[in-house]
């Protein structure tokens, strides 16, 4: 069957550091807008503060993919996700906001392992082997599989500890995608990130996203080459989708009061052929 999957001793800890644990604690939580107090662990269920934590992440973080199509490669590399997205408040795709998510879960005391994935495609087939990354969440005998950076899409699911080796389909509002079952440390998602970031037949190259999800909405600005932006509002409850078009004009208003972006100029839709 091959190698056994990598465990949290074969280098995953090594592959988050950065900041003293409890300094990038305090940064992270600030960053999703959470206190110490907000995820003490003698108030409240583990399943509770993994709740509270995904979905704070959720709701202040944006999955977007506007560095891509500025030319810059994607860095999976902990202190430039740290930059980015805590300093810098920025948001990013699934390496990104996972990876860092899984940091500040670890600096909870939650163990948590990286996990591959590939997406499913319109016709049926799967996309590259890591294209996307999930995190299996585990504290004493209980496991989650968490997901943060499906498109603005969330997952936390209990599994078993089997199933954290084994893979798993998982379907969001978003799309769905296949676990391979196989621990990775964040550098080994280094090549697919480039990828990701480079490729004509990456998801990311072919048009701008920037998402962000509340309890009852999710907001998404997007624009295809040669359309104008399109803002959509989802009412996660009923289903029911807003869309209006934003002027190049009002583009970066809209981004720095929605997303908490602030970019001089409106994005351009990158040619990468």
């Amino acid at each position: 069957m091959g190698e056994q999957p990598r465990t949290q001793s074969a280098g995953f800890e090594r592959s988050l550091a950065g900041r003293p644990d409890v300094a990038f604690r305090d940064a992270y939580l600030a960053r999703i807008g959470l206190t110490t107090a907000d995820v003490s662990r003698s108030d409240l269920d583990d399943q509770e503060i993994l709740e509270r934590v995904t979905r704070a992440q959720l709701a202040t973080i944006p999955f977007e993919n506007l560095t891509i199509h500025n030319r810059c490669i994607v860095d999976v590399g902990p202190v430039a996700i740290e930059h980015k997205i805590i300093d810098g408040r920025r948001g990013g795709i699934c390496y990104e906001l996972n990876g860092l998510m899984a940091r500040g879960l670890q600096s909870l005391g939650f163990d948590v392992l990286l996990i591959g994935a590939a997406v499913a495609r319109d016709h049926g087939t799967f996309g590259p082997a890591l294209g996307h990354m999930v995190a299996a969440v585990t504290s004493g005998d209980r496991h989650w599989l968490a997901d943060n950076g499906f498109g603005g899409s969330s997952v936390l699911t209990p599994i078993s500890a089997q199933q954290i080796h084994t893979p798993i389909d998982i379907t969001t509002s978003t799309g769905r995608y296949r676990t391979d079952g196989t621990a990775y440390r964040l550098d080994e998602f280094s090549d697919i990130a480039h990828w990701q970031s480079t490729s004509p037949e990456a998801r990311f190259t072919a048009s701008i996203v920037c998402s962000i999800t509340d309890d009852t909405h999710r907001i998404t600005m997007s624009r295809g080459r040669s359309e104008p932006f399109t803002l959509t509002r989802t009412d996660l409850v009923s289903g029911r989708r807003h869309s209006r078009t934003i002027t190049d004009d009002a583009v970066c208003a809209v981004l720095d009061d929605l997303f908490g972006i602030s970019l001089e100029i409106p994005p351009v839709v990158a040619r990468f052929r």
